[in-house]
């Protein structure tokens, strides 16, 4: 499994990117500076 860093990771085009490479089966390593963004989508990721 690879690692793949993520900025803007938990918002709009960021999280389907995040996503689409958790389908594809990498462990994505997601940062953004959205506080909200973050706690919505924690459990997702």
């Amino acid at each position: 499994m690879k690692n793949v860093l993520i900025t803007g990771g938990c918002g709009g085009i960021g999280f389907a990117i995040v996503e689409e490479l958790k389908k594809s089966g990498y462990n994505p390593i997601v940062i953004d500076i959205n506080k909200e963004n973050i706690k919505k989508n924690k459990e997702k990721i």
